[in-house]
């Protein structure tokens, strides 16, 4: 009896599944509309960066390997990890990209020529 009581103490929780789909549909959008908005963008990459167009429809499709590859992996995480390990990891990522992008907003500020790219020093004299 005491086996039976063990087991039924280290049982995972239920997952509710109209919960999970609601999130997998929902993420999926996300990816489609991620991937609208980035190849809309794509002519000014293309233009900004120097790259070709399979170059730069290369990058947009790498970008939706990584979304639908976290998408199906945070689906999974809560079953293998428990709820709050995810949490605590997106809380995380979410703080670390945040520092990131701080940094990279106030060295935006810093930046104040071209250094060195003698195309962009004509594209500043022709403007002015």
């Amino acid at each position: 009896m005491t086996d039976r009581s063990e087991a039924e103490e280290t049982a995972p929780p239920a997952i509710n599944r109209k919960i999970l789909m609601t999130v997998l549909i929902s993420g999926a959008f996300v990816i489609i509309l991620n991937q609208t908005l980035l190849n809309t963008a794509l002519p000014a990459f293309m233009e900004d960066f120097g790259i070709t167009a399979s170059a730069a429809q290369w990058v947009t499709s790498m970008g939706t390997a990584i979304l639908v590859t976290i998408m199906v992996s945070t689906a999974r995480d809560p079953m293998v990890y428990g709820l709050e390990g995810p949490i605590h990891g997106a809380n995380v990522a979410f703080f670390v990209s945040g520092v990131i992008a701080a940094v990279g907003f106030v060295g935006a500020f810093f930046i104040t020529d071209s250094k060195g790219r003698p195309e962009l020093d004509e594209q500043v004299r022709e403007s002015e």
